[in-house]
């Protein structure tokens, strides 16, 4: 397998042995298609970023052999007179035929991406683990050894503005996670490192403010526009002075920290004995669903699977918890996923936004979302899944702050709209005390269902009890 990185100097391994390039043109070539793989990038394009302004007496026929030479290099198992599957010719230009999580830059900014999503949803334990391995990727200077510095300086500026920002969203991770007094010694010296960036600065004065440093956490602030205003002539920005103004009022919200949130796991339902109202043999499910209630009601959202085979009494646990959740004050609706073609899209969250509308009195009728839903009940309107999410967050914020069972029953026969509500409902539930239940039968069990794909996203975007 081919690897290839740029995130330092620009290198190719192959099954983790290093392939020999050659001279600095030549690791550019690879770098410059690196950067988009799988897009053909132009003749003319490869020149301008290879020489600019001072390119060769001939330019195209200096490039082809780059090319030839590289192609010896990365494909050595490739006969005579076959095309090559690397670096492939293809109008008007080349394109390397690498998958992208093959590239270091790729890989960096899908984690990244990962750690974010992990922030949104409540997991900065799981934004720190992304972050970390993103940091691990860089080995030095991004495109380190390519040519003149002025012909790569637009890629590099932006490679470290990336890196810059993941730098910074790692020290919020600390800092969401209570480990301000850990982040204070590499603060100090990120800010030295690149001293006009006041993100730095508010974090280092809030680690400090936290670390009951708050005469040190105001000196980093006065710091701060010293050096703005002796280097740019500039004041800080607003989030500065609102942090200094927080700071001197001893904020108590500047000492929280972001409630953090289990990975998710799915509940196996084992067969049920009913005995009157109790359940036998369910100590494992029942178990886990309370203490996902407690969870919740702390105001760590939860999501449960509970996954069993047809009659083996899932609808009877969740009614029993159900019931039991109502007994202690809790809000619930209920949305039933019901085969496909038999009801409208979104059929389940149509149920389950009409009982909360409801909630609201006796204008529920004439709700906007409410009318919305009716009119998704009705063929031939089709209402966006993220319209739909964000509506549903909304009502949540109209309800106030009971606490609320959502239960999702026969979750293998949903559409995919449904599934990409519950999805993105459960990324912006923030602080919300929500429990959402999902009942469903192993989804190889149910011929053409969508959720065994949908399992991993939901479990990436939320979280459920252990």
């Amino acid at each position: 397998m081919l690897t290839v990185g740029v995130l330092g100097p620009v290198e190719v391994r192959r099954d983790g042995e290093p392939v020999d390039l050659g001279g600095p043109q030549q690791r550019a070539v690879v770098a410059h298609l690196a950067l988009e793989p799988g897009r053909v990038v132009s003749v003319e394009r490869l020149i301008d970023r290879l020489w600019g302004d001072d390119p060769p007496r001939t330019p195209l026929g200096t490039l082809q052999s780059y090319v030839s030479r590289l192609r010896r290099a990365l494909e050595t198992e490739r006969g005579a007179g076959t095309s090559p599957r690397v670096l492939v010719s293809e109008a008007p230009g080349y394109v390397l035929r690498i998958p992208a999580e093959q590239i270091d830059v790729h890989r960096f900014r899908l984690l990244v991406a990962d750690a974010r999503a992990a922030t949104a949803s409540g997991r900065p334990s799981g934004a720190l683990e992304h972050l970390d391995q993103a940091a691990a990727l860089w080995r030095g200077p991004a495109l380190a050894g390519v040519g003149p510095e002025d012909q790569v300086r637009a890629v590099v500026v932006q490679l470290d503005e990336e890196r810059d920002s993941a730098v910074e969203d790692r020290f919020e991770a600390l800092l969401a996670l209570g480990r301000h007094q850990e982040a204070v010694p590499a603060l100090q010296v990120a800010v030295d490192e690149k001293p006009l960036r006041e993100r730095r600065w508010a974090l280092l004065a809030a680690a400090l403010y936290r670390s009951s440093r708050q005469a040190d956490a105001l000196r980093a602030l006065s710091s701060a526009r010293a050096v703005l205003l002796d280097d740019l002539g500039l004041d800080p920005g607003p989030e500065l002075r609102e942090l200094e103004q927080r700071i001197l009022a001893q904020d108590p919200a500047l000492l929280a920290t972001v409630p953090e949130v289990a990975a998710p796991v799915r509940v196996v339902a084992e067969p049920v004995v009913e005995s009157g109202p109790e359940l036998v043999g369910r100590t494992t499910e029942w178990t886990a669903l309370t203490d996902a209630l407690g969870a919740a009601a702390r105001g760590r959202p939860q999501l449960v699977l509970v996954e069993g085979e047809p009659g083996i009494g899932k609808s009877t646990l969740s009614e029993a918890f159900l019931a039991h959740a109502q007994g202690q004050g809790w809000a619930a609706a209920v949305g039933r996923c019901v085969e496909p073609g038999l009801a409208p899209s979104l059929w389940p969250c149509i149920e389950i936004v009409r009982t909360m509308v409801d909630e609201l009195g006796t204008d529920g009728e004439a709700n906007p979302l409410r009318q919305l839903v009716e009119r998704q009940a009705e063929a031939g309107f089709t209402l966006s899944p993220v319209e739909m999410a964000g509506q549903f967050v909304h009502l949540l914020d109209q309800l106030g702050d009971r606490p609320r069972l959502i239960v999702l029953d026969d979750l293998h026969w949903a559409d995919r709209a449904t599934l990409d509500v519950v999805r993105l409902v459960l990324e912006r539930l923030g602080r919300h005390r929500v429990l959402v239940v999902g009942a469903h039968r192993p989804p190889e069990l149910v011929p053409e269902s969508l959720l065994a794909d949908a399992l991993g996203g939901l479990h990436r975007s939320t979280v459920a009890t252990s």
